[in-house]
């Protein structure tokens, strides 16, 4: 049931968020945070509601591995500074790393219980997807979808 939320809501929230980009790609999914602040200020935190979302189904994987907890955790890190956003060098690496701990922490937890592909797709995908989407300005985005995907598919197998 949790997979399945999470293959529904993730999916939908970058769908939409492209569509209120005028159906163009953002540097990352992070950036939808500016799209909705300009576009729709009534859906203004939609993005921190989204990163507390996904972040509590993460959670509640925490019964296979800990490091899911620390997953979640990293992902409502995300969302949570969002909210208190100030142009600065500090927030944009505390922002990076809630989601590098989101990720690492949830393949972690993958491999904790000898699921491996996700983070052979990420090892792999991660500097192809870097070297392709480099030029265009998305390859941030492309590399969250990667590990997003890759997260998910390897959460159907537990």
């Amino acid at each position: 049931m949790i997979t399945t939320l999470l293959t529904i809501i993730f999916p939908l929230y970058v769908l939409y968020i492209i569509k209120e980009n005028n159906n163009r790609i953002l540097h990352s999914i992070s950036d939808s945070w500016y799209v909705l602040q300009t576009n729709k200020p009534i859906l203004r935190h939609l993005f921190t509601v989204w990163c507390y979302i996904v972040g509590l189904l993460l959670l509640s994987y925490y019964t296979y591995s800990f490091a899911f907890f620390i997953g979640g955790m990293g992902m409502m890190w995300v969302g949570t500074y969002t909210e208190f956003y100030r142009r600065s060098t500090e927030h944009e690496w505390i922002h990076f790393s809630g989601a590098v701990i989101a990720i690492l922490s949830s393949l972690v937890g993958l491999i904790h219980n000898q699921i491996y592909l996700p983070s052979v797709i990420m090892v792999l995908g991660t500097p192809l997807t870097y070297l392709v989407f480099k030029e265009k300005g998305t390859h941030i985005f492309w590399i969250e979808i990667v590990a997003f995907v890759s997260i998910i598919l390897g959460l159907w197998n537990l």
